[in-house]
């Protein structure tokens, strides 16, 4: 039997080390399993933000299990382009991504073709994180991530001055083209291979396509449904008439189906004022038709330019308005020193002298402004005409695919000064 003085010690002993105990901090003392644990929770919840709100943005990474039902890719808005309300393709989407509790990839491209994905849960949940049940508490769920993500197409504005929605499409390595693909943008890329200053709304497109087939330069766009919501014009941007718009919707659709979009659609919504105010580079819109071809004297002549793009339909030797361009010509006409000999040379732009279209094209238009010119008066027999295509005799040599060098010059020449 113990002592009364071992019975102390031993209390004494006990009570020491429920004093220790209580003194240790509670995560001292519990097993490793639940520290780790914890340890997981918290950092989940980092990743979250430490909220749920309607419309949960996530990097790709973050939700792989997330059944996507289509891609919306951007331009980032610039003050040369119009802010849009969101269209019906738009709406659709992720109305559908919303009654499916699933989501949509969101693609922003900036001026220089450089981009940013996220995938957007589109299921419609209340503040708290839970999912609505309730018809009327999906349809606000909803409503609020259209509003966001209407903010985000309208107001994600571009940091590189330009577009450059080519140039993103070929940055997309992974782009599910088994879903609707939804491009938004001007349409007027300002970024190599695709600058619509350079194009001039007269190159030949389909040659440039299948010059980047050939260099595999193409996006990768297999069977892709691609839906092109266009943006409006706006700032310093000059609006485009009936056939710049028609080149520049065939010249997408043309790219975009060498690249194997199986279909291509078009939409026009209405826009409002620019919300971004990023200056971009203004594409050069053809003067139409009627504007006076003004004639320039030479130590032994006149000289007079037709512009393809502002008289010839895009990439034909047909002219946009044959009256108008009869008049445009009638003072160049009447400048001409009599007895000149005349000569009407057509060119086009680009690298390669021996290219058999643009050889053709610029004999066919110089042929078809010889005849404007007898239709002047002018004897046919004291005309000759040339088609040079890119030689390097055209007005700017040293830039070969300046869209000022697909023009017809007239040359009436008397040999004396």
């Amino acid at each position: 039997m113990a002592t009364k003085k071992e019975i102390k010690k031993k209390v004494r002993a006990s009570s020491t080390r429920t004093h220790n105990r209580r003194k240790t901090p509670w995560y001292s003392r519990a097993p490793r399993w639940v520290l780790v644990l914890g340890t997981v929770i918290a950092l989940a919840l980092l990743g979250t933000g430490g909220a749920v709100s309607y419309a949960k943005y996530k990097l790709d990474s973050l939700v792989p299990r997330l059944p996507i039902i289509g891609t919306i890719v951007y331009t980032a808005p610039t003050a040369n382009e119009q802010a849009i309300d969101l269209p019906t393709s738009v709406t659709d989407l992720v109305t559908q991504a919303a009654d499916a509790s699933s989501g949509f990839r969101l693609v922003r491209v900036d001026g220089d073709g450089t981009i940013s994905s996220k995938v957007v849960d589109a299921t419609p949940k209340l503040p708290d994180g839970e999912v609505a049940k309730v018809e009327a508490r999906k349809r606000d769920a909803t409503n609020a991530l259209l509003d966001n993500l209407k903010g985000d197409l309208n107001g994600a504005v571009a940091t590189v001055s330009g577009e450059s929605l080519l140039g993103g499409l070929q940055r997309l390595t992974n782009l599910d083209t088994t879903k609707p693909v939804i491009l938004i943008g001007s349409l007027l890329d300002t970024t190599s291979p695709f600058d619509f200053r350079s194009l001039g709304f007269d190159t030949n497109v389909p040659e440039l396509a299948d010059k980047l087939k050939q260099a595999d330069e193409l996006p990768k766009l297999d069977g892709a449904d691609i839906r092109i919501v266009v943006r409006g014009t706006a700032g310093d941007q000059p609006q485009l008439r009936t056939v710049q718009n028609d080149y520049r919707q065939a010249a997408w659709s043309t790219v975009l189906k060498a690249s194997g979009a199986s279909s291509v659609s078009f939409s026009y919504p209405d826009g409002s004022t620019p919300t971004a105010t990023v200056p971009a580079p203004v594409v050069p819109i053809p003067p139409p038709p009627s504007t006076p071809v003004v004639p320039e004297s030479t130590p032994t002549g006149t000289i007079c330019t037709l512009l393809g793009g502002t008289y010839f339909q895009p990439d034909k030797p047909v002219l946009l308005d044959r009256v108008a361009t009869l008049k445009a010509i009638e003072k160049c006409v009447a400048a001409m020193p009599p007895g000149a000999k005349v000569t009407v040379t057509g060119y086009t732009a680009g690298a390669d002298p021996k290219n058999s279209f643009a050889l053709t094209l610029s004999q066919q238009r110089a042929d078809v402004v010889r005849d404007l010119l007898v239709a002047l008066g002018i004897a046919k027999g004291d005309i000759t005409t040339f088609g040079k295509g890119n030689s390097n005799d055209r007005p700017y040599p040293k830039a070969p695919d300046d869209p000022r060098n697909r023009c017809v010059v007239i040359t009436a020449d008397t040999g004396t000064k």
